[in-house]
């Protein structure tokens, strides 16, 4: 699984496998807490089976093997993301709800590690969170960036580590423009010409019963709307994605 790794990804996993060949060695090190993110195509999830194959391997040699402790659990935030994992959700390993998933996870694993404190977070378990917060949130959910009354965990207690060296080859013109779009990025090229802005109205052309012709997205940003009108009026003997 190595030899397909980008140089981002290799980093980042030797770094672990050394934490965890240290946590081996002495169990009284502190506690792992790794943040890793990246665009569409980076590769989080083939780096995360890669970091939990080898810490799995290392920590169970722990005592030689003989406790029945978890040494490493793996889960997900949504159904989908655990599907892609084949793993459970974090709501139903640690039965918890979604209110506020990550001050529930500090607690429940607080009550199992028996270890509390204002200065202890959830319950000295090492964590590694991978993911994308441009990512849309579960159905109803709340972002986790948008989150109030929550104590910082990402700049405070995790490191950062970002992955930008998109792997699907074949597809990586699509993927450098999905993450230019996630990030409001200016582009001088297609017929979006600066930043998009953010959606505030997706419309559906209600003279259909069946599929539609056409959607109307509309932004926040007014230069763009005039702009993407110029082209529509060029382009209205074809069928157009009209973007205003």
């Amino acid at each position: 699984m190595l030899k397909n790794m980008t140089h981002e990804q290799l980093n980042i996993f030797y770094y672990v496998r050394d934490w965890c060949l240290r946590k081996r060695a002495n169990q009284d090190i502190d506690c792992l807490r790794l943040f890793i993110t990246g665009g569409a195509g980076t590769g989080k999830s083939h780096l995360l089976k890669c970091i939990y194959y080898e810490a799995t391997k290392i920590l169970n040699e722990i005592n030689n093997d003989n406790s029945n402790e978890i040494r490493t659990l793996i889960c997900a935030p949504t159904n989908a993301a655990a599907l892609n994992m084949n793993c459970t959700t974090m709501h139903s390993t640690f039965k918890i709800v979604d209110q506020s998933l990550w001050r529930e996870l500090h607690t429940r694993l607080s009550q199992i590690t028996c270890k509390t404190g204002s200065n202890i977070y959830f319950g000295n378990v090492s964590i590694v969170a991978v993911g994308d917060f441009y990512q849309l949130p579960p159905v109803k959910g709340i972002p986790l960036y948008l989150s109030i009354n929550v104590i910082d965990y990402w700049q405070n207690l995790f490191e950062y580590s970002e992955l930008t060296i998109c792997q699907r080859t074949k597809e990586a013109d699509f993927y450098a423009l999905a993450n230019r779009i996630q990030e409001n990025a200016n582009r001088d090229d297609g017929i979006v010409k600066g930043a998009f802005g953010n959606v505030v109205e997706i419309v559906f052309d209600s003279n259909k019963k069946d599929f539609v012709d056409h959607i109307r997205i509309k932004f926040d940003n007014p230069d763009c709307g005039r702009q993407h009108q110029k082209i529509c009026e060029i382009c209205r003997k074809e069928k157009t994605v009209c973007i205003q």
